[in-house]
């Protein structure tokens, strides 16, 4: 659907939404494709950081109306999670819309 960095440009989104958080490295990414049955949907590589901003994407069904969106968050370094910095924990602390997130 669409990459973000603040919150304004996420903020017209009210379906259901599925954020994948976790270390760098750890394939959060490529668990995604692997939903989605996949392997180009989503970029994913071997070095560390290479998702910087918070991506969208829309899972849609002919069965139901009403879709819901995955969210590809940037990874933590070895360090902590600080290194997300204040646009991640806004987005992880501000959103009614999510219902999950997944750890990795």
């Amino acid at each position: 659907m669409f990459t973000a960095v603040k919150p304004q440009q996420y903020s017209h989104l009210h379906s259901p939404e599925v954020t994948f958080a976790g270390r760098s490295n750890v394939g959060k990414s490529s668990l995604i494709n692997a939903i989605l049955r996949t392997k180009t949907l989503v970029k994913t590589s071997k070095r560390p950081g290479h998702t910087s901003a918070l991506n969208f994407f829309s899972l849609a069904s002919d069965a139901s109306p009403r879709t819901l969106t995955l969210v590809d968050m940037p990874g933590y370094g070895y360090r902590s999670r600080d290194e997300w910095g204040k646009f991640i924990m806004d987005y992880l602390g501000g959103r009614q819309e999510l219902k999950r997130v997944f750890m990795l």
